[in-house]
């Protein structure tokens, strides 16, 4: 089951919803070409696609390449009702939570059943895609969580209820560097911003309380350029880290 979408509440029920049901969850890079991303459905045999509305034009733009493969596609938006769109059969995500039941069964899954799929960008030829299993995502859990817990360093994201992270990582990126798994073991409020915009972030960040955050080099740059930083109570941040690039000189 495939993901083509940004980072929001739907998209992060997704990350739980499908592994837990014992279906492998596949988030597809957006940020890939479109031939890589046709490349990496097909290959991946994915039999549902989820995308959100922002992303609907990108996957519209391929469908006569990926019809044959996926069998159903379930469309994410705040707003009601379907678009028109030449993809079928499409369903509405509410829509398919109101039809369910409100109770359900898990099942017993074995820790070495797969979960994700990710595909690799920036090699040689095609994407390759690489398995992640239950117990990697949770010992990469527990991993992050206990080094947090032990450093005494005050630079480290400090994981506890009393933390608001702001997750820009991409959740088709690595599992957004495992946000969706510490964050939610941490009990912790998390704040997605769904399309990146830098006085999106800054508002995020004033009205939700935001105490960390992670950004690549380019976001950091942007922000530091934005002319109207000034105009937002960031006083909360408390930790920015910055990873993904070497960090430029201008920006230490």
């Amino acid at each position: 089951i495939a993901t083509m979408a940004l980072n929001h509440h739907r998209h992060l029920e997704l990350y739980y919803a499908v592994p837990c049901t014992g279906a492998v969850l596949h988030p597809i890079n957006v940020r890939l070409s479109p031939d890589h991303i046709v490349h990496t459905i097909n290959h991946a045999q994915d039999k549902i696609v989820f995308v959100d509305d922002l992303v609907l034009p990108l996957l519209e733009s391929i469908y006569d390449r990926i019809k044959d493969t996926v069998e159903k596609f379930v469309y994410m938006s705040d707003k009601p009702g379907l678009p028109q769109t030449k993809l079928e059969p499409i369903q509405e995500y509410e829509e398919l939570l109101k039809e369910q039941e409100p109770g359900f069964e898990w099942p017993a899954l074995h820790e070495d059943n797969y979960a994700t799929l990710c595909y690799t960008t920036g090699t040689t030829g095609l994407p390759k895609g690489a398995m992640f299993t239950h117990r990697q995502l949770y010992l990469h859990t527990a991993h992050v969580m206990i080094s947090v817990a032990v450093s005494t360093d005050p630079a480290r994201v400090h994981l506890g209820e009393a933390d608001v992270p702001l997750i820009i990582t991409p959740l088709f990126h690595a599992h957004a560097w495992g946000a969706p798994f510490t964050h939610a073991f941490a009990a912790n409020k998390m704040v997605l911003p769904g399309m990146f915009t830098v006085d999106g972030f800054c508002e995020l960040i004033q009205t939700e309380k935001v105490t960390s955050t992670a950004v690549v080099p380019t976001i950091l740059a942007m922000i530091i350029e934005f002319e109207g930083l000034d105009k937002y109570d960031l006083s909360s941040l408390k930790n920015l880290s910055v990873g993904g690039g070497a960090l430029p000189l201008g920006l230490k």
